[in-house]
């Protein structure tokens, strides 16, 4: 349940990032 809350709370701030992440793993 932390991993949950942490990655949403993280996604929030972070979500161009995150974005930018998760686009370099899925390339």
């Amino acid at each position: 349940m932390i991993k949950r809350e942490r990655k949403k709370k993280m996604v929030r701030p972070k979500s161009t990032k995150f974005l930018s992440l998760f686009k370099f793993l899925a390339d």
